[in-house]
């Protein structure tokens, strides 16, 4: 990702998310953010406009408006895909419930062993640091996506959580 890119995230801190969430599409976010902020500030290039986001407050305020707006459409597309795949579970619902009985039963287990194994690592391995640590983060990774899992299954089956319905004033 470009310098010129990552400039922009002082400007907009919640950008980080939009990077966060699309994992394999950070190529297309990062195009989509440097062309915004070149609208915004009349820009040749991202560079130029990072400056000119620097040397003017109203100009990085516009900026981060425009990232904002641009976000709610980000949202809505993922919320298009939701529907859509909730179309689809009702063609393809019994092998959708077992994954999701798989996911349910087994990744809480399964992050409770990681951690026994994790204090065990870090206590056989107390004096190799090196090696406590990327034996740490590798655990930590693999728990992140374990409850992502879980995270992803409930939000599917129950739909958005109390949060986004307040933040979206949609609460009934």
């Amino acid at each position: 990702m470009a310098p010129a890119i990552l400039g922009l995230l002082q400007f907009a801190p919640k950008l980080i998310n939009l990077f966060g969430d699309r994992g394999s599409k950070i190529t297309e976010v990062a195009e989509t953010i440097g062309s915004i902020a070149q609208q915004i500030t009349g820009g040749k290039s991202v560079s130029e406009s990072v400056a000119a986001l620097q040397a003017d407050p109203q100009l990085a305020y516009q900026f981060e408006v425009a990232v904002m707006a641009n976000e709610t459409v980000l949202e809505r597309l993922d919320e298009q895909s939701q529907a859509r795949a909730s179309e689809q579970y009702k063609v393809t619902h019994k092998t959708a419930d077992q994954i999701a009985n798989i996911i349910m039963k087994t990744n809480l287990p399964v992050v409770g062993v990681l951690v026994m194994v994790n204090v065990v690592a870090v206590d056989y391995f107390a004096d190799q640091g090196p090696l406590v640590a990327v034996v740490s983060n590798l655990i930590g990774v693999v728990i992140g996506h374990l409850l992502s899992e879980r995270q992803a299954v409930t939000a599917f089956f129950f739909g958005s959580s109390l949060g986004s319905k307040l933040k979206d004033g949609v609460t009934k």
